[in-house]
């Protein structure tokens, strides 16, 4: 069986990245980037001063 190809209609249908696309960032997203950012910075600190 021949596989179809079809050409995107769209822009969002096109695969890769685009920086420009809106994206809804919920509370969660946030709290886990800060969450790690305070996770590295401690494990950072605790390196330098044990």
């Amino acid at each position: 069986m021949a596989s179809v190809t079809r050409k995107p209609q769209y822009p969002r249908d096109r695969m890769g990245f685009n920086p420009f696309d809106q994206q809804s960032k919920s509370p969660l997203d946030i709290a886990l980037v800060v969450g790690f950012v305070a996770l590295t910075l401690a494990f950072i600190g605790w390196g330098f001063f044990g």
